[in-house]
């Protein structure tokens, strides 16, 4: 699955709308729908979808480059630190 279905999924996990996304995200509905539009995710996106869908939907998919596993993916914790 790519990133666009990947961010179409993470869509319709916060309830089926960008805006409903964003506010779970607390990201902008803009930065989704390019994303979703695009089907590039950067490292913010990745990390908060991530955590959002508790690794159901990993990171490491939407951003190999970054992190080649989902348990390669920081967790929260680790973020703030």
């Amino acid at each position: 699955m790519g990133s666009k279905e990947l961010i179409a999924l993470a869509i319709e996990r916060a309830g089926g709308s960008e805006a409903k996304l964003a506010r779970e995200l607390r990201l902008s509905q803009p930065l989704i729908n390019k994303a979703k539009r695009t089907g590039r995710a950067g490292p913010r996106l990745a990390l908060a979808i991530h955590h959002f869908t508790k690794g159901e939907i990993p990171a490491s998919s939407m951003r190999p480059d970054l992190w080649e596993n989902p348990e390669d993916v920081p967790s929260q914790r680790e973020e703030i630190a």
